[in-house]
This record gives structure tokens, C-alpha cells and sequence, in this order.
């Protein structure tokens, strides 16, 4: 009974390490000293809307591998569903 008293404090201790990060994150790019015009924003990322991965910023076979990996996360958790 011990350790299932136990999972809330981990689950606090792991929020509160991620709260820190965060501003920790947010810290580090508050003083960095990079001029802001030769910034430019990109995004990467998957959305797996039901069976249908979307996939963008990626160059050519950085798209099709992500591609891959999204399609193969979509059958682990089909397989996961049906068990």
C-alpha cells in the first residue's frame, strides 16, 4: 500500500520539474544576445488526426521518414486499442 501512496508526490515532483524547465528555457532565451532580424521561426511537427498523419517542415526524406514514424505510432496504438 506504500507505494501506491507514493504516485501522487511522484507525479507533483515531475510537474513541478517541468514547471522548472520551462522557465529555466524561457530564462536562457530571455538572455541570450542574438539580434531578433536574423531570427527566423520555424515549425516542425506531426498531427495524427485518427488515421491521418500530417507532417510539415521537414525537407525531403526528413518528411518521408517522420512520415513513417507517425504511420508506425498509428499502428502500435491501433494494435493497443484492439488487444
Amino acid at each position: 500500500m506504500q507505494a501506491a501512496t507514493q504516485f501522487p508526490l511522484l507525479a507533483l515532483v515531475i510537474i513541478a520539474l517541468g514547471i522548472v524547465l520551462v522557465v529555466a528555457g524561457l530564462i536562457v532565451m530571455a538572455t541570450e544576445r542574438t539580434e531578433y532580424s536574423e531570427m527566423r521561426p520555424q515549425s516542425k511537427g506531426i498531427v495524427l488526426i485518427g488515421p491521418l498523419p500530417i507532417v510539415w517542415g521537414f525537407g525531403g526524406k526528413a518528411q518521408r521518414i517522420a512520415l513513417i514514424i507517425a504511420f508506425l505510432v498509428f499502428v502500435i496504438c491501433l494494435m493497443l486499442v484492439l488487444m
